[in-house]
Parts: C-alpha cells; structure tokens; sequence
C-alpha cells in the first residue's frame, strides 16, 4: 500500500477526444464544454460567478461583494487583460514575439483616415479653383460700382446749367473801353457802364469754383484679367467716351482758381481808373457849361481906364465870361477839376496802379507824365482869374493870359504825351491779359460740355 494520497497519484492520460483536467482524475469533460486550465467549469452567463458552486460556504458574509469580478478564479487571467504571449503581457510596449505573424491594419481604421483626407484634398481643389474666380468677380464688381458711383457724382457737378452761363460773370465788362478813355471822350455813351458794381458780378464765378468743389473725375476701372466681362467692359467703354469731358474738368478747375483772383485784379484795376474817367467827364461838363456862357458872335462891355471895350466871343464853341470875378473863381474851379484834379488822380494812379511788371516802365512814363501836365494844367485855370480890364491893359485882346497858357500846354503835350510816343496806355495791356483770362474760362468750358 502505498504512502500516497489520492491526490498524489499521476493522472491517466485521458481517452482519445477528452481533454485532461488534472483537477478531476479520471473524468474527462465532454469535448467542447468550456474549461480553464485548472479544470474548473466556466460559469455560464448568467449563474452565479465565484470559484465554488451555489450553497456552498464562500467565509464572506452575502452582503459583502465578491472580492473578483464575474467568473473570476484568483491566478487566472483576468478577461479584458493581456494573456500570456500576447503584446503587453510581461513584455514592454506589447512586442511582437518572434515567430509570430505581423497584424493586419483594420479595415475601418484605413477609411476612417483616408475619407476625412480626400475630402480635404477635394474641397482644396474646389476651393483653389472657386475662389479666386470669386475674389476676381468681387474685385471686378467693386471697381464697377465705383467708377459708376464716381461718374455719376461727377455729372451732378459740372452740370450744364451751372457752366452755360460763365460768361454773363464778365459780360458788359470792356476793359478797352477804359484803355481808351471812352467815357471822357464820350459821357453820355453807354460803352461802360457802373465798372465797380461790374466786377461784383465776377463774384459769381468764385461762387461756381466753389460749387464744384474738388470736382474729382472718375477714374478708370482696371482689374487684371477683367476684359470680357460685359460689365467691366460696358464701364470702360463708359470711361474711354469720356475721358476728354473728364480731364477738361480738371482744366476747369486749375483755370478758375489761377485766373478769378487775377480778373478781380484787374477788374478793380480798371474799376479805379473808369472811376476817374467818370470824374473827369462830369468835371469836363461843368467845364463846357462856364464855357458856353458866350455865344460865337455875342458881345459884352468891359470898363477900362481909358474908357469902354466891347468884347465879342468869336469862338464856335463858346467863351468864358468873366465880367466879374466871381464868375471868375468859378470858371477857375471847374477847370482844375476838370483837368488838374484829373491829372493829378491820374498820376497817383499810375505810381501805385501797374497791370504787371512787364508794363512797370510804361506806368512809370505815364506817371511821370500826369504829373507834369497838373502842373500846367494849373497855369491854364491861374489865367482864368485875370480880369478882362487887367488883361485889356496888358495886351491888344481879351483873355490873352489863359490863350497864351493853353498854347505853351499843346507845344508841351505835343511832345510829351505817351499816347502820341511809342508808350502805350497799360490799360491795354490790361484789357489783352483780360480777354486771355476770359478766353481760357469759356474754352475750358466748352471742353467740359462737348
């Protein structure tokens, strides 16, 4: 008998089909029931897990939980966990044991990747055709409004009603009817008219200047790559049709701000000097009236020492009467108003007045020569107080004093007026500049609304 438990006997091989379950000697388990290598029966899904059948004392009190999860056997592997030969079980990072096949990726996996990344790939290729199609359409419809918006800005502006009437600002405005000296000449001509309340009507072009502001033009459309689109086409034909109204605005524009101030130099230049012409002809009446007291042919006595003179007036234009000395003052005064006052504004004129440096040397001869002819002037209105008995007992003829001042001033005027040299009047060269300054208004102008 041997000193053996049963338990330390050696199992018996099992029968063919069986497997051996060295927990359970000599019982083999039907083939297919599931086993763990200990011989134990797995529970099936659902009993009661543990390591012991039901009933049986397990030493935890049945509220207690079991200390192992279902079907769990201390020293097995637990579900869910790396078995022995698998990566990670006793092996850093799960290594692949030698002999072992390599795994095949997953199928879900490789589309899950590659679907996300096609679409990726696909809408970069959409996106690289679409948006710049998108971005050059966006820029061609910016440039379009823009110039329409620009366009139409600029025809509320230079519109025909404002610039159709340019020239009633300067009409009536004749500077060579000042250059002339037309209104002395001429009182009663209606050739010039009111000259300072004339050149406030060049008001009306400061008004328009600034009515049109900066009056900017509309620019050309220009996208790159635009030709063929019917609306960036349709614009720059737009803007091609009208290039030339476009820059004659600004022709306008750079004219009326050179040459405005410049017309209102002039204007009141030539304001001043009409204002002395118009002086002048009043005084030149008075004149003409003291004059004409004697008819050609009347005759007047005049009391000398030695008795009586009869005076008779042999002049188609009139004579003095000069009977009594205040009849005397007063003929002296109307002529140095007439002509010495005249004579001497004319002076002051031409030293302080000069329509450009160009003409400074001939406003300096005229100067000059207004002042010269007051002072003779002054002799001619000094004889008018001589008494014709005073002049009777000096001279065989009447008023001999004033003839003989008048003569020695057309020997003197003869020689040494301006007009009758090679110095013309500045005036005219005021008037010329005048018409240029006005011409280029009315031609810029006309640019505009061809």
């Amino acid at each position: 008998m041997s000193d053996n438990f049963p338990g330390d006997q050696p199992p018996s091989a099992p029968p063919p089909g069986q497997q051996w379950n060295p927990n359970q000697q000599g019982q083999p388990n039907p083939q297919g029931s599931q086993q763990n290598p200990y011989g134990q029966q797995q529970p099936q899904y659902g009993q009661q897990p543990g390591p012991y059948q039901q009933g049986q004392p397990t030493g935890q009190h049945p509220s207690q939980p079991t200390p192992y999860p279902h079907g769990a056997i201390p020293g097995q592997p637990q579900p869910g966990q790396p078995q022995p030969g698998q990566a990670g079980y006793g092996q850093p990072g799960g290594a692949q044991q030698p002999g072992e096949k390599p795994k095949k990726k997953r199928l879900g996996l490789i589309l899950g990747i590659s679907i996300p990344v096609a679409l990726v790939l696909i809408l970069g290729i959409i996106a690289a055709i679409a948006v710049p199609a998108w971005m050059k359409q966006n820029s061609i419809d910016e440039a379009v409004q823009t110039y329409n918006d620009q366009t139409a800005a600029w025809e509320s502006t230079f519109t025909e009603d404002k610039l159709v009437g340019i020239e009633s600002a300067f009409d009536g405005i004749n500077p060579d009817s000042v250059a002339s000296g037309s209104r002395a000449e001429n009182p009663n001509g209606s050739d010039y008219q009111a000259p300072m309340e004339q050149c406030s009507q060049l008001d009306a072009l400061t008004q328009l200047r600034s009515d049109l502001g900066d009056g900017a033009a509309p620019e050309q459309p220009s996208v790159e790559g635009a030709e063929g689109n019917p609306e960036y086409d349709a614009a720059v034909a737009d803007y091609n049709s009208k290039s030339d109204r476009f820059a004659a605005s600004g022709s306008l524009l750079s004219t009326l701000d050179s040459n405005v101030d410049r017309l209102k130099t002039l204007c009141a230049m030539q304001a001043e000097y009409a204002s002395i012409l118009d002086e002048h002809s009043v005084a030149l009446a008075a004149v003409g009236e003291r004059r004409s007291q004697l008819k050609n042919g009347d005759e007047y006595e005049v009391q000398v020492d030695d008795g009586t003179w009869t005076i008779t007036c042999t002049s188609s234009s009139g004579c003095w009467k000069s009977d009594t000395s205040e009849s005397r003052q007063k003929n002296h005064e109307a002529w140095v108003a007439a002509w010495v006052d005249h004579a001497n504004a004319s002076a002051d004129f031409w030293s302080n007045n000069c329509p450009s440096e160009d003409v400074q040397a001939d406003c300096d001869v005229w100067a000059e020569y207004y002042t010269e002819r007051a002072k003779r002037e002054q002799k001619i209105a000094d004889a008018l107080l001589v008494s014709p008995k005073q002049d009777l007992e000096n001279h065989e003829q009447s008023q001999y004093s004033m003839n003989n001042a008048i003569d020695d001033f057309n020997d003197w005027n003869d020689k040494n007026s301006p007009s009758s040299s090679s110095t013309e009047n500045p005036l005219y060269t005021l008037a010329d500049e005048w018409n240029q300054l006005t011409g280029e208004i009315v031609e810029a102008r006309d640019a505009v609304l061809a």
